[in-house]
């Protein structure tokens, strides 16, 4: 699968993660029988690991958390987070690609937008990344 194939499902993934996480349901037709549906309140966490395993059995895993929360977007709704931490963990020969990846900002999926359906609205932007910066302290 080519890599941005791999991101675009892991922020699928990762939406149904997040509808999941904060007990977010609503039927399919509802946009059709045009039943209003209540916003969860509150805010919740949102936690990603993503973990690799490398040739010689070492695994590299980076751990983000966002503070998130829903609100009102024209006749649908919007689910927008904030960053909270991030942990790496890498191989010592890996520590300065580590401490990259732990200084990156990284959005996640958000904002996201929904229908009110419930279903994903747009697709998520994230900021390029300077892959010139990665091979050099690689």
């Amino acid at each position: 699968m080519r890599d941005s194939g791999r991101r675009g499902a892991l922020r699928f993934l990762g939406a149904g993660a997040l509808l999941t996480t904060a007990g977010f349901s609503m039927p399919l037709n509802a946009q059709t029988t045009g039943t209003a549906r209540a916003l969860p309140q509150g805010l919740f966490r949102l936690t990603r690991l993503l973990e690799r395993e490398l040739v010689d059995g070492a695994v590299l895993s980076v751990e983000r958390s966002w503070s998130c929360k829903f609100e009102h977007a024209g006749r649908g709704m919007r689910v927008v987070g904030e960053a909270l931490d991030c942990f790496v963990k890498a191989p010592e020969s890996l520590a300065p690609l580590a401490a990259l990846e732990k200084q990156r900002k990284d959005m996640g999926p958000f904002p996201a937008l929904l229908h009110s359906s419930g279903l994903i609205a747009s697709p998520v932007h994230q900021e390029p990344v300077d892959h010139r910066q990665v091979v050099d302290v690689a």
